[in-house]
């Protein structure tokens, strides 16, 4: 057994990791409609040519102006591919699949790589977003190359005492795989240089002179790929910061609450299928959650005895150093979103979900070296993890906006002379052929959608107030989504139900009103 797991997962287990997160990624992607952050990545992609899409990305005013390699990637990916929903997403696909990779290239035990990966293929937080045309798998691809180099860094400073210094067995694919994983989690946000940056620090502060002198060395040998690296990531971060000087910030909607890094938090350790949906959340997350805080509880308390039961097995300075890479940048975004009053969740932590996912396989992986008992503990933790990607996937409450759905009720109202206002994003709109795409410098206030609307000029208002010079100002039907951000002073619901309006369609995230 041992010759055969040493030969199988040597030679098949990195193809095998390859071809199951592309099956994985085809399970979990589907054609449902786009939702808000999609139409963004969309909109930015739909240039019809790189000058063009430079000069429309420079000039963002929000955080995906931070966001440079994962938006090149998507504006390549639509020039070749298209932009669909189901081949917008599928972009995800390859960047799952080199985290795969790396996870299944980590210098651990056979048995423990395979649960490794079990858990990360059946986590509701992976089908979740790769369901999602956004760039949290790509960042989950970058810290996944980041942790595995640096595990095999820290897999060395455990033998130091049986072995010499100069013995340290990092490699140049060491080296390749931080240098590379760095560009991509810096690529995808500005938030991944808070984990570079808290890994770089802890590496530092671990390894002795001698040791450092070492990994030195080996930079040195290498150094023509990390130069590389190097420039590129200094270009990123040059065009990341530029951005942010420039003004541009994250969305302030729902602003920042402890509750919401919580639920995140809960989110990486698998239970976000148990719990309530995104759209229940926007009302507050107390609310949100309470008719689930016991399963959040319960699956929450598990996580945690997992996660401490597994530091409690490595020496005290390695536990140390990964107890501080992983939750210092957590300190500092929840800072950072406390003072610039953005919302912390779950997807702006997401490298948490690689020491989370690797606490869990390895107290799998321990658990059935013991009796029956505690194998059944692991068992429970996978069908834990397994319900929750169902629930993901299947229960009604964690559908996205469906804006595909609510654009086909109004297509042929407008065809047959009808006026709509239109309180939801202007892009969706778009994309599902409402109106004529155009550059919008008001995507989150109400679009006055008329007959033959393709041929218009996009009209911002509300009934009353701004009515269009040949429209009169009673619209025959309202299009209401989020009214945190498209309704934030209540005004089109105290008209809707100062006229009396009835609710003729529902659909998540939408609630449409006629009268």
């Amino acid at each position: 057994m041992i010759s055969f797991d040493r030969h199988f997962g040597e030679r098949h287990l990195l193809a095998l990791s390859v071809l199951a997160s592309f099956a994985v990624s085809w399970c979990a992607i589907d054609e449902r409609s786009l939702w808000i952050d999609e139409f963004v990545t969309w909109s930015i992609a739909q240039a019809p040519n790189p000058g063009s899409w430079w000069s429309g990305f420079i000039g963002r005013s929000d955080s995906d102006g931070q966001m440079p390699v994962f938006h090149l990637y998507m504006y390549l990916w639509t020039s070749v591919f298209g932009s669909s929903e189901r081949v917008m997403r599928l972009a995800n696909a390859p960047c799952f699949a080199i985290g795969c990779a790396a996870i299944a290239a980590s210098p651990v035990s056979f048995r423990l790589r395979l649960a490794w990966l079990a858990v990360i293929y059946c986590h509701p937080y992976i089908w979740y977003y790769l369901n999602e045309t956004r760039p949290y798998i790509l960042l989950f691809a970058g810290s996944a190359l980041l942790s595995v180099s640096t595990i095999n860094l820290f897999k060395s400073l455990k033998q130091k005492r049986q072995i010499a210094i100069t013995q340290i067995t990092i490699t140049r694919a060491d080296v390749l795989m931080y240098s590379g994983g760095s560009v991509l989690m810096l690529g995808a946000s500005i938030l991944g240089a808070f984990w570079i940056a808290s890994t770089a620090i802890v590496i530092g502060a671990t390894l002795n002179h001698k040791m450092r002198d070492r990994v030195g060395i080996i930079i040195f040998a290498n150094w023509l790929p990390v130069v590389f690296c190097a420039l590129v990531s200094s270009v990123i971060l040059a065009i990341s910061v530029h951005s942010f000087w420039s003004g541009a910030r994250a969305s302030t909607v729902g602003g920042f609450s402890f509750g919401s890094i919580g639920y995140g938090i809960l989110e990486l350790f698998g239970t976000a299928g148990w719990g309530p949906g995104r759209n229940d959340l926007r009302t507050t997350v107390g609310e949100g959650i309470n008719g689930h805080l016991y399963v959040f509880l319960i699956f929450g308390a598990i996580g945690c005895a997992f996660i401490v039961s597994a530091l409690r097995r490595l020496e005290t300075k390695v536990a140390f150093a990964v107890v501080t890479a992983s939750c210092a940048p957590l300190v500092v975004i929840s800072l950072a979103g406390y003072f610039l009053h953005w919302r912390v969740v779950g997807r702006h932590i997401s490298p948490i979900l690689i020491p989370v996912s690797f606490a869990y396989a390895s107290e799998i992986v321990r658990l059935f070296s013991y009796g029956y008992l505690w194998r059944l503990a692991a068992v429970a933790l996978a069908v834990g993890l397994g319900t929750s990607t169902a629930m993901i996937c299947l229960s009604p409450r964690h559908y996205k906006d469906d804006y595909a759905d609510a654009a086909a009720f109004v297509r042929p109202l407008l065809a047959s002379s009808k006026i709509v206002v239109w309180a939801a994003n202007a892009e969706g709109a778009a994309y599902y052929r409402l109106i004529q795409r155009q550059k919008s410098e008001h995507p989150d206030q109400p679009l006055w959608l008329v007959e033959d609307s393709t041929s218009n000029k996009l009209l911002y208002g509300f009934p009353l107030d701004d009515c269009p010079g040949k429209l009169r100002c009673i619209p025959d039907l309202i299009v209401y989504s989020k009214p945190d951000i498209y309704d934030p002073q209540n005004r089109i619901w105290q008209y809707i139900e100062a006229t009396k309006m009835t609710r003729v369609a529902s659909y998540p995230g939408f609630r449409i009103y006629a009268r």
